[in-house]
């Protein structure tokens, strides 16, 4: 056996059990998508992009945190199935080591990493190669956006008022 069979052999194992134990793992950890694995991504994405928006000190911050990541929960809930289920793989896929690994090179699960590591994970996944991955960037931007801002004392930073409806006398 010649040296360079030997190390191709090699790499390809060790390739092999990398995947093979994070997919193990995420069926482990994950049987099925729930709630709590979409508000880790929710979690993990709502500071970078509200990032200058998020006012106040860290406690209000956590409750704004915590209140846009529910209104994407509620708004996803109202979502068709088939658009549930395409969300839910997404989320899955998001969630997972396999993900952070080839777009960060950093083998540690989402809500593990760091803010600034969070932050380049987003930015690369806004400027993947694979359409995909950027459309769930635009598409979890927009999401986290909008429950963001329905609330009205969100308003003002938008200079946004709010309309006069009915009848005036």
């Amino acid at each position: 056996m010649e040296r360079r069979h030997f190390l191709g052999i090699g790499i390809a194992t060790g390739f092999s059990l990398i995947l093979g134990r994070c997919v193990y793992d995420q069926h482990q950890a994950f049987p099925d998508v729930t709630i709590a694995q979409k508000e880790a991504v929710l979690a993990a994405c709502v500071p970078i992009f509200l990032d200058g928006a998020l006012k106040g000190n860290a406690a209000q911050k956590q409750k704004a945190i915590r209140r846009t990541v529910q209104g994407c929960i509620a708004f996803i809930n109202d979502l068709p199935k088939g658009t549930q289920l395409e969300l839910d793989q997404l989320f899955e896929q998001l969630s997972g080591q396999l993900i952070i690994f080839a777009t960060l090179g950093q083998w540690q699960y989402l809500t593990h990493l760091p803010l600034s590591y969070r932050a380049k994970w987003v930015e690369a996944l806004r400027h993947h190669g694979i359409t995909l991955l950027r459309q769930a960037y635009e598409g979890l931007r927009e999401m986290i956006i909008a429950a963001y801002y329905v609330h009205p004392e969100h308003w003002s930073a938008l200079q946004y008022q709010k309309p006069q409806l009915g009848i005036q006398e």
